[in-house]
């Protein structure tokens, strides 16, 4: 995670020595929806299809996420 020397010099002066907690520099883990949009834009992206409109990249959306969760 990126911390601002500034903004680490204003903080140990006004709060005092108290460190961030550490977050790990991946958040897979954390936050796994994160992982399901990577997929689906890399998905969006492989098709090459021109996103014309808000309603088309929806619809592309859905498609995705019903190919990255249909039933076997």
């Amino acid at each position: 995670v990126h911390r601002a020397k500034v903004v680490m010099e204003w903080f140990f002066e006004n709060v005092g020595k108290i460190q961030p907690i550490p977050w790990p520099a991946d958040f897979g883990d954390l936050m796994p929806l994160e992982l399901v949009w990577e997929e689906i834009a890399e998905m969006i992206n492989k098709r090459g299809n021109k996103i014309s409109s808000e309603d088309f990249l929806w619809e592309e959306i859905s498609r995705c996420w019903s190919e990255l969760f249909e039933e076997e």
